[in-house]
């Protein structure tokens, strides 16, 4: 009999296990679809393709760190009178709470008398205090949005020159930091120039150029072969370039000892300094519950050997954070390169596994017969086929 109610005590342990488990499902599911129907109210022609993998990973992040849907997208049971109901909009909301603005990264001389444009009266000249915050409020509020995703951020268009980007958060100052490296150390890579950045609540907001262009992935459906082979040559030559610029050995990822990330990979990142090539492999291989399993050494058997230097890698390229330009002749020039967010020093095969990651089976594209051939998976074939299971593996 003991051993009969040990066994039903076990089963109920497993029930109840069961029960959490897809309670725990259930929400994130709700988190998921929730954060669908924001973005395709903020964009009804948003790329749900090309968007779901952030979607997904922002809902994950948020139920692995709070265990509930972010505030600005839950569904209070009696909310206020006049408060809305569902997701609010993204600049309003963010301005209706703000109380504290820090300039972090020095403002250039041009952000600085664009922020000044916005300073009321009653607030004085300088731009500190409340003064920063109802400059910003103001300029939050009055200009163009060229971009929105309600549960990331947003872009603006401050003027012909400069946008301002906002981004949830202000414990990762990895992009800003990055093309402020460029700036100095490359600037004959198109990427775009620091203006300045300011901590405005639980957002950052990082000034920088404006590339009046479109994007390569607006262009592509537009292109001849001709026009992809320019193109394809072009980023060649840009990323070579990138590519010359070598780590010094003493920690992997953002420039500023940010850390390393893989953010395709549930956010993956870590702030432990990291600084050979076996490390950030542990790193990669440390997602839990797989981090142990006979599946993840046998993938790492087979990895081939990877020498120890380290570029400096963009970490997402693809057609959506290229910009192009037609010029006189009707060529198609690549204008810039934007979204640094996950870049930094990395091994010389990571650019090479990290790219083509949001392509699929059920995506039509010819992109792939055009990559710059520096960075192209055929490179490391192993390694980008490795990561490909492995992405697999922590996305079931």
């Amino acid at each position: 009999m003991a051993d009969a109610s040990c066994s039903q005590s076990t089963n109920d342990e497993k029930d109840g296990d069961s029960s959490k488990a897809s309670s725990a499902k259930a929400k994130l599911n709700q988190a998921v679809l929730e954060r669908l129907q924001a973005a395709i109210k903020a964009n009804p022609e948003v790329e749900l393709f090309t968007n779901f993998p952030t979607i997904y990973k922002g809902a994950v992040y948020e139920q692995k760190h709070s265990g509930r849907t972010p505030a600005s997208f839950r569904r209070d049971r009696n909310p206020p009178k006049g408060r809305p109901v569902g997701p609010q909009n993204f600049c309003a909301d963010l301005v209706a709470r703000a109380r504290n603005a820090e300039i972090v990264y020095a403002l250039s001389d041009e952000a600085r008398k664009l922020l000044s444009s916005y300073i009321e009266p009653q607030f004085g000249s300088e731009l500190v205090g409340s003064s920063l915050v109802s400059s910003l409020s103001q300029m939050i509020l009055s200009c163009e949005r060229l971009w929105e995703f309600p549960t990331r951020g947003v872009v603006l268009k401050c003027n012909a020159n400069l946008i301002a980007k906002i981004i949830r958060g202000n414990d990762d100052y990895t992009e800003y930091t990055s093309i402020q490296y460029l700036a100095e150390y490359a600037p004959e890579i198109p990427a775009p120039r620091p203006h300045g950045l300011v901590k405005f609540d639980s957002v950052r907001i990082m000034f920088m150029t404006y590339f009046p262009s479109m994007t390569l992935e607006s262009a592509w459906p537009n292109l001849m072969h001709e026009d992809k082979i320019s193109i394809q040559k072009q980023l060649n030559d840009i990323f070579i370039k990138l590519r010359s610029l070598t780590g010094d050995g003493h920690f992997f990822g953002g420039v500023n000892g940010e850390g390393v990330k893989d953010d395709h990979r549930e956010t993956h990142m870590t702030r432990e300094i990291i600084s050979t090539v076996a490390q950030f492999e542990d790193f990669q291989f440390s997602i839990p519950p797989h981090n142990s399993s006979s599946w993840v050494k046998f993938l790492r058997s087979l990895l081939p050997p990877a020498p120890s230097t380290t570029v400096f890698t963009h970490g997402d390229v693809r057609p959506a954070n290229i910009m192009v330009d037609i010029d006189q002749t009707g060529k198609y020039l690549v204008t810039g390169i934007i979204d640094w967010e996950t870049s930094g020093f990395y091994p010389d095969y990571f650019e090479s596994e990290k790219i083509l990651y949001l392509f699929h089976i059920y995506q039509e594209s010819d992109w792939w017969q055009y990559l710059p051939p520096c960075i192209a998976p055929a490179r490391n074939p192993e390694r980008w086929l490795v990561g490909r299971l492995w992405d697999i593996a922590v996305t079931q």
